[in-house]
């Protein structure tokens, strides 16, 4: 049985959201239903959906029990079974492993992020951010960004202090992973993970 997993699902609409938050856990369900928009009630309803699918296809039968950490991490109080969530509306990602692990989505497009070359020249060092801002590389400051947010998922530390110091990149190489789709990046950063379809988790 394949312990490590990640999954991409893309949000089309047409699915029955009801349906698939009445088998989420109630700790998932109660969180959804605090969305305060449409679109984030799907993002978490969906990414939920993910997960919880996910860890049962890796073997966990427990009672789908979350606590936080300090910085607000959901971990599962059972079992020995790491997770992580992601979303960015279609698209919502999920990842599962046997150790811990961080995964982000991001979609790509521009106008979501009106102004992201000034927030690369300021935000992430002269290394990386001037040179994308100036070359107009939006797909390398997104794979940039997820990497760092994954990084930070992986080992519950602050994002910001990745962003404008490039030193963990070395010590987190052996960690990461990124691949572009159509319209969005991932990354995750944990072992080796298998993809899987996510059809299984959300219909």
């Amino acid at each position: 049985m394949t312990r490590n997993l990640y999954c991409v699902y893309e949000i089309t609409g047409v699915e029955d959201r009801n349906h698939i938050m009445s088998r989420l856990s109630n700790p998932r369900r109660l969180y959804a239903e605090t969305a305060k928009s449409e679109i984030l009630l799907s993002e978490r309803v969906f990414s939920s959906a993910l997960v919880e699918g996910l860890l049962r296809k890796a073997g966990y039968k427990g009672s789908y029990d979350y606590s936080f950490s300090e910085r607000g991490k959901p971990y599962l109080t059972d079992g020995d079974l790491y997770f992580s969530i992601s979303h960015s509306y279609p698209f919502v990602a999920a990842a599962v492993s046997e150790k811990p692990v961080g995964i982000d989505i991001e979609k790509m497009d521009e106008s979501r992020r009106k102004g992201w070359k000034e927030i690369a020249q300021s935000r992430y060092g002269s290394k990386h951010g001037k040179a994308w801002a100036e070359l107009g590389d939006f797909a390398a400051f997104l794979s940039y960004f997820t990497r760092a947010e994954a990084y930070s998922k992986m080992n519950d530390i602050p994002l910001a202090g990745l962003l404008t110091d490039d030193s963990w990149e070395d010590e987190a190489e052996k960690f990461l992973d990124s691949s572009i789709g159509p319209s969005y990046i991932v990354s995750f950063s944990g072992v080796a993970l298998k993809e899987c379809s996510p059809q299984a988790f959300v219909t």
